[in-house]
């Protein structure tokens, strides 16, 4: 399989960073340290067009990493990014923290997985799916749950490449679908 441009920066910046964190005994911390990245610079479009933007010099950006984040990152985080900034892959930033954290979770032997359903779930509910999915994938599951009435009823299950539908409308598509095929082939009920 050929990976693009993005997946290539993202996979060997994310391992060096995993290298070096390992290294030092600090992948947990790093780990935090990056998901807390990950959601700032998501949830901050100045923060990403700050970070990300090629009109801002180079020592603007060391400047604001030592200044904002001086006691929230460690070392080894704040030289990634330092790092990420002389080499111009600012732009890449949330895919090499997103690619971190997936081989911290598979070093861990956690997969992530999606739950869709059209109603709120309660915990029990929840911690039963988990460990069902658990079982079903044999692997250790973080999870997170959505809610998503499109849906009608049912769930949809999502992790790594395996797609679950057991939807309400995932189930009339598909006999939708079904009867489609019936009338195409001039097949009489």
């Amino acid at each position: 399989m050929i990976k693009s441009n993005v997946a290539l920066i993202a996979d060997n910046y994310g391992k060096a960073l995993y290298r070096i964190a390992q290294k030092n005994n600090k992948v947990e911390e790093v780990f935090k340290e990056a998901v807390f990245l990950l959601n700032e610079v998501l949830q901050n479009k100045k923060l990403q067009l700050f970070l990300k933007g090629p009109h801002f010099k180079k020592h603007e950006k060391h400047d604001f990493i030592n200044t904002v984040f001086h006691d929230k990152l460690s070392l080894i985080t704040k030289n990634m990014l330092h790092i990420i900034i002389d080499t111009k892959r600012t732009f890449y930033l949330n895919e090499i923290l997103r690619e971190y954290i997936f081989l911290v979770n598979l070093a861990s032997g956690f997969q992530k997985g999606n739950i869709y359903t059209a109603v709120a779930l309660e915990e029990e509910e929840k911690k039963k799916l988990t460990s069902a999915f658990e079982k079903y994938t044999g692997k250790k599951l973080k999870i997170k749950f959505f809610i998503e009435p499109w849906l009608i009823g049912g769930m949809i299950f999502k992790s790594g490449g395996f797609l679950l539908d057991q939807s309400v409308r995932g189930n009339l598509k598909r006999l939708k679908y079904t009867f489609g095929m019936l009338e195409d082939a001039d097949v009489k009920l």
